[in-house]
C-alpha cells in the first residue's frame, strides 16, 4: 500500500518550513510568488494531497466558445459567490487552459465546459476530483454531474399552457441545436405531449432568422402557445409578430427560459422557467466534496425549476 506523502516531506523537498507550505496550501497568509510554486510543484511530484477539509482551491472550467453567454455568465457567477462564501479559493479556466492543473494546487474542478474529450482528460490525465454541471451523460465515464430538473421544468410548463385551455401547443427548435440540454428538452416535450397529455407534438425547425415567420406559419396551423427552449432567443419576436397582426398572448401564448434581470421587462413580460443557480452551485460543491472523500454511492443530482409566471401565457381566443 503506498504511504501517504505528508506535509512535513513537501515541506523539506522544498526548502521552506512547515508552517510555510501550510500557508501555501491554506491560503491563510501570502507567501512569494518564488516559494509558492516550489511548494506546489514539490506537492504535485510527490502526490500529496492536502487534508484540510472541504475542497478550497477549485477551478470552474467553461467553454472558451460560449462563456459569455447569459446562462454561462450566471452559473458561473454562483458558483464563485458560493466558493468565495466558504472560504475557499477558484480559478476560471478553459479547457484550453487545462495544463495549468498540473501545477497542482487544484483541489477540485468543475466542469461546465460540454466538451466530452475536454471532461475525458480530466479524469484520465489528472489525479483532482472533476463534477460536471448539468451534463449528465458523464456518469458512464465516472464524472457524476449536477443536473437541472429538466422533466420537471418540461412538465411545469406543459402543465401551464394545458390548464388555461390550450390544445394545440408547439416547440420551436431554434437550429442549430447543437447543444445537449436543448435537444434533451425537445426530447422530453415529444415524450411528455404523447404519454400524459395524449397529445400529438408540434416542433417547428428554424434557424433565428427564420423564427418569426415559422411563428407565423405555426399560428396559421392552429397553433394556440409555444415553447421557446432557451435563454435570449425570445425577446426579438414580440415587435415584428404584432407588426403582422399577432399578438401576444392574445393569439400566442409563449413560455420561454428565463434571463435573470431581463425577462421581466419584456413588454409583456415573459413567462419563462429558471434554473436555480444557486442551488446548482451549492449542490455541486457538496458533490466535489462526496467525490474527493470517495464518499459512495455517489450519484447524480438533480435541481428543482422556478416557474415565473407573467404576462405571456392567457386562455387561447375562440374562433
Amino acid at each position: 500500500m503506498t504511504r501517504k506523502v505528508s506535509i512535513r516531506r513537501v515541506a523539506a523537498e522544498s526548502g521552506v518550513a512547515v508552517c510555510t507550505a501550510s500557508r501555501v496550501f491554506s491560503g491563510s497568509a501570502p507567501v512569494s510568488e518564488e516559494t509558492r510554486r516550489a511548494v506546489l510543484e514539490t506537492a504535485h511530484r510527490l502526490g500529496y494531497r492536502s487534508d484540510t477539509g472541504r475542497c478550497r482551491r477549485i477551478a470552474v472550467m467553461l467553454n472558451a466558445q460560449s462563456y459569455s453567454s447569459v446562462y454561462e455568465q450566471e452559473l458561473s457567477r454562483s458558483l464563485l459567490e458560493r466558493i468565495h462564501g466558504s472560504g475557499g479559493l477558484a480559478m476560471i479556466l478553459t479547457a484550453q487552459d487545462m495544463e495549468l492543473l498540473s501545477l497542482g494546487w487544484i483541489d477540485g474542478v468543475i466542469s461546465c465546459c460540454y466538451d466530452v474529450a475536454s471532461e475525458r482528460k480530466l479524469l484520465e490525465s489528472y489525479d483532482i476530483p472533476v463534477v460536471c454541471v448539468n451534463n449528465p451523460t458523464r456518469s458512464r465515464d465516472g464524472i457524476y454531474a449536477v443536473n437541472s430538473d429538466e422533466e420537471g421544468a418540461i412538465r411545469m410548463v406543459l402543465e401551464l399552457l394545458v390548464s388555461h385551455g390550450h390544445e394545440r401547443i408547439a416547440f420551436l427548435a431554434l437550429q442549430p441545436m447543437m447543444v445537449y440540454t436543448h435537444r434533451y428538452r425537445r426530447m422530453l416535450y415529444e415524450t411528455i405531449c404523447r404519454e400524459t397529455y395524449r397529445m400529438e407534438p408540434v416542433v417547428y425547425e428554424a434557424s433565428r432568422g427564420e423564427a418569426i415567420l415559422t411563428l407565423c406559419r405555426a399560428v396559421r396551423d392552429g397553433v394556440t402557445a409555444v415553447m421557446i427552449p432557451s435563454e435570449l432567443r425570445n425577446s426579438r419576436y414580440f415587435q415584428p409578430l404584432e407588426s403582422l397582426g399577432i399578438r401576444i398572448p392574445e393569439d400566442l401564448s409563449v413560455v420561454s427560459w428565463e434571463s435573470p434581470g431581463i425577462s421581466e421587462y419584456f413588454h409583456p413580460p415573459l413567462t419563462t422557467v429558471e434554473q436555480n443557480f444557486g442551488e446548482l452551485a451549492a449542490q455541486s460543491l457538496e458533490l466535489l466534496e462526496q467525490v474527493r472523500c470517495r464518499h459512495s454511492p455517489l450519484v447524480n443530482r438533480l435541481v428543482a425549476y422556478r416557474l415565473h409566471a407573467r404576462g405571456t401565457v392567457a386562455e387561447p381566443r375562440r374562433k
